[in-house]
């Protein structure tokens, strides 16, 4: 990219600050950006395109926060009813000590 390129590029990036660019110059803001970052120049994104992947995205992050929210809540009541098993094995190893306990004691 030469020195004039670069002059029009923050000319444009300018323009762009203040909104004050035509779609002529976006096209050629487009363009030499891509020829700065090695990219091969096309079409820009259209505002259209980019609103409805954006509202995709915000689908797609809204399924997400869903699924996530509803394994946290399986996982919290799998660990609920682990606990509640543990304890009851729990118990049932007292209890069984306790009856081994009072068995020796009458024998």
């Amino acid at each position: 990219m030469d020195e004039q390129d670069q002059k029009l590029l923050k000319e444009l990036l300018q323009k762009k600050l203040h909104g004050t660019l035509s779609k002529e110059e976006e096209q050629m803001l487009f363009d030499l950006s891509a020829k700065k970052t090695g990219r091969n120049p096309s079409t820009p994104t259209s505002s259209a395109d980019l609103a409805t992947g954006l509202s995709a995205l915000n689908n797609l992050m809204t399924a997400t926060d869903s699924l996530t929210n509803t394994l946290d809540e399986m996982a919290g009541k799998v660990n609920t009813k682990s606990s509640q098993a543990e304890a009851k094995q729990t118990i049932a190893e007292m209890e069984a000590e306790k009856k081994s306990k009072e068995k020796k004691w009458w024998w």
